[in-house]
């Protein structure tokens, strides 16, 4: 992972109710940039929204789930990596956050983990409720690789 100081900028514009990420609309919602150099990207953050999550995590939920079609912001491939200045890995370094519906507790995890878990337990297609559609995730074990704020 490229080390960056606190004195870069952390990319995140509201225009027209829209999100304008680094990578482009509708893709990963934040980036660490240095605008200094073209706005070299130094990594990704996605962050979401669990509204099923109130006051507490809901009991009966002991994954983390991380979107099948997220893993192309930081896997290698042609998506997301930039000549000279990808890691050895590829793609970018990256977290993903998420927010319970009153926005004052979040959890989150790193790329890292999100690799181990693709590698320990694949993918698994789940319904889910809240698009009333199938979709593909990864499952992350709510482990010491997860990470809590404003929970106590």
């Amino acid at each position: 992972m490229h080390s960056v100081s606190f004195s870069k900028t952390v990319q995140s514009f509201k225009t027209s109710g829209r999100t304008i990420d680094p990578l482009g609309l509708c893709k990963v919602d934040l980036g660490i940039v240095d605008k200094t150099y073209e706005y070299r990207i130094h990594g990704l953050i996605e962050v979401d929204v669990f509204n099923s999550w109130g006051e507490s995590y809901p009991a009966h939920y002991k994954k983390f789930h991380v979107l099948e079609r997220k893993l192309k912001y930081f896997m290698k491939s042609d998506y997301n990596t930039v000549y000279g200045y990808e890691d050895v890995d590829g793609g970018y370094p990256y977290i993903t956050c998420t927010f319970n519906k009153f926005h004052n507790q979040m959890c989150c995890t790193t790329r890292e983990n999100i690799e181990k878990c693709h590698f320990l337990y694949g993918v698994t297609e789940m319904w889910m409720p809240a698009i009333n559609a199938k979709d593909r995730v990864v499952r992350c074990p709510l482990d010491e690789n997860v990470f809590w704020f404003g929970v106590s």
